[in-house]
């Protein structure tokens, strides 16, 4: 998740903005040292990158030693350290004391200078989410949930529908899902928003 996260902001988002805007965008390249470090966490753990059922040498699925997590850790501490040095010029700690949405924009470093131009560019509230999260999958940690202002645990499948997108007066293979004839977010932000992960939902204004 953090991986993709540093990939999206980089190699998607901050190039489309600097053509909207006309400036330049951070380099993509000062992630890579990140994203590799991110890779050899997740194949301490899951043997053979990029999938554990890949025909290719070099990686087994097995219990973790004392070692492994340890050597975790300090791979996400460089990942952390560029998040501190580049993305946000804070320390994250004091990121995680903030309230206001406002103090994050005094700050300098690439995210900061991405939201100045987006609040330049009128571009805040554009494809804003709805507000409304979603988990349709029963798992021991995130067990099927429903989010608008309350939380509900009974999810009915059927209210689940695809329509086709029309595209040029055309049908296109993109789909629209509905769940009760709404859009609903879900992926890990979803899961986290409801079972409350105080990670999650300590920050509201983001």
């Amino acid at each position: 998740m953090i991986q993709n996260h540093l990939k999206w902001f980089y190699l998607t988002l901050a190039p489309k903005l600097a053509k909207l805007t006309l400036t330049q965008p951070p380099s993509y390249l000062k992630i890579h040292h990140a994203v590799t470090q991110i890779t050899t966490a997740i194949a301490l753990f899951s043997g053979q990158w990029p999938h554990t059922s890949y025909a290719i040498p070099g990686g087994v699925v097995c219990d973790p030693t004392p070692l492994e997590p340890m050597q975790a850790d300090a791979l996400l501490c460089i990942v952390i350290m560029f998040f501190e040095e580049e993305i946000v010029e804070k320390s994250l700690d004091d990121i995680l004391d903030m309230s206001q949405y406002a103090q994050l924009l005094r700050l300098s470093g690439d995210l900061p200078e991405m939201l100045h131009l987006l609040e330049k560019e009128r571009l805040t509230t554009v494809g804003q989410s709805f507000g409304r999260f979603i988990t349709l999958r029963n798992h021991s940690l995130f067990p099927r949930a429903k989010m608008k202002t309350n939380i509900y645990r009974a999810i009915n499948l059927d209210k689940v529908k695809e329509e086709n997108t029309p595209r040029y007066g055309k049908s296109t293979f993109a789909k629209n899902v509905h769940y009760d004839g709404q859009f609903y977010e879900t992926g890990p932000l979803s899961r986290a928003m409801t079972e409350k992960k105080s990670s999650i939902t300590k920050y509201p204004y983001f």
